[in-house]
């Protein structure tokens, strides 16, 4: 695979990608659906079908094909008798250093991030306090707000000295994050981020699950806790200790705190979509996909070269006194046949026949001393010539 093409791959990709996240957002908001954990599920298949989205374009066969308007005035380039070479233009090479440097950036810092939590995960010690039991918690002093990190939960220090109430939103919270896989699927949108960097709607796509991951976690802890404005006063005292939180952790952030304390305190409580819509809803996400990566333009041209321009041998001439002409084709070459003229006929006549094509060339000529000179000259072809040998 060539690097334009790759570049062009990407790009496609993309936009296919933000088309089909666009119809399932429309179709959200058509419906009404106030499920979070639906909407996490729809989202996350739209985030595997968005990552996926380069094979599908190119195993999914193209049947359906959406017809664009010509070019006006897409006239084929005139052939000035000789053949230029031209050097090959930097700009690919240019926009494949663009998109590797800033996904390089994106991709390690992504790793540096979860390196040093990891390092930070493995330097707290473990609680075996009665509240801890069945769960993976441990405490560091390293950070003042807690964090779910794969399948395990990482609190304060001072964490044992926390209101019981306080205690069990801040777990019924971290262990929805853990049930739903909110992590992996995190980490997953951030790598899709990294490689789709240019695409706005992959950025997007990130902080809606973001969001939806975090309101699903407020919606569990009110319900242990049973109580909407005490929770709220925990998640703003939660957020205040955290607020300082050292950067390699800032995955583990959520959107604004203001907007989620807001959304407990006035929005009703979400309506649960029966199982049957919510496997009707993820079903419909591989076709809508398929039907995406399936879809093609077509153009169609006003002007179009005949077979016989394009497989007639070229005469190319350098920029000397004497004319070269171009070695003749193979014999079993199926190319077109010249047409053999009477001197006193018009050669402009035989442009009647629909194949026939008038090629400019320079060929040698002689004059009546029979010493060989060079000229213009024009060369009518005849392209119903291919079908025979």
């Amino acid at each position: 695979m060539t690097l334009p093409l790759t570049i062009a791959m990407l790009l496609d990709s993309a936009l296919r990608a933000a088309l089909l996240g666009g119809c399932v957002w429309f179709l959200l908001r058509l419906t009404r659906v106030r499920d979070v954990q639906a909407e996490i599920m729809i989202w996350t298949a739209v985030l595997i079908v968005s990552f996926a989205m380069p094979l599908l374009c190119r195993e999914v066969p193209g049947f359906f094909s959406v017809a664009l308007p010509a070019l006006p005035n897409a006239a084929p380039p005139a052939f000035d008798g000789a053949m230029v070479a031209r050097p090959a233009t930097p700009v690919p090479s240019l926009l494949w250093a663009l998109y590797g440097g800033v996904a390089a950036i994106s991709l390690a810092r992504l790793l540096i991030g979860l390196l040093l939590t990891l390092r930070l995960y493995r330097k707290a010690h473990p609680i075996a306090a009665p509240w801890a039991a069945g769960r993976t918690i441990r405490a560091s002093k390293d950070i003042s707000g807690p964090i779910s990190f794969g399948t395990g939960i990482l609190l304060p220090a001072d964490c044992c000295e926390w209101p019981e109430a306080k205690r069990l939103a801040v777990l019924a919270h971290e262990q929805s994050h853990i049930r739903r896989g909110d992590f992996f699927i995190q980490l997953f949108a951030a790598l899709h981020r990294a490689l789709f960097w240019f695409s706005p709607f992959a950025w997007w796509l990130q902080k809606r699950l973001c969001e939806l991951a975090e309101v699903a976690s407020d919606e569990a802890a009110v319900q242990v806790l049973n109580d909407r404005a005490s929770y709220a006063e925990i998640l703003v005292e939660v957020s205040r200790h955290a607020h300082s939180a050292p950067a390699q952790i800032a995955m583990a952030k959520g959107p604004n705190i203001l907007w989620r304390v807001d959304r407990i305190l006035g929005e009703a409580p979400d309506s649960r979509l029966s199982a049957t819509a919510r496997v009707l809803g993820l079903g419909a996400i591989l076709p809508a996909a398929c039907l995406v990566a399936a879809a093609h333009a077509v153009t169609a041209s006003p002007h179009s070269f005949t077979m016989a321009a394009a497989s007639a041998p070229v005469i190319a001439a350098k920029p000397t006194s004497r004319a070269f002409v171009a070695a003749p084709p193979p014999r079993h070459s199926r190319l077109a046949k010249p047409i053999a003229v009477h001197p006193q006929a018009d050669p402009r006549a035989l442009l009647d026949d629909d194949g026939a094509v008038m090629v400019r060339a320079v060929l040698p000529t002689a004059g009546k001393t029979g010493k060989k000179k060079s000229g213009d000259a024009v060369v009518i072809l005849n392209a119903n010539g291919l079908a025979g040998d």
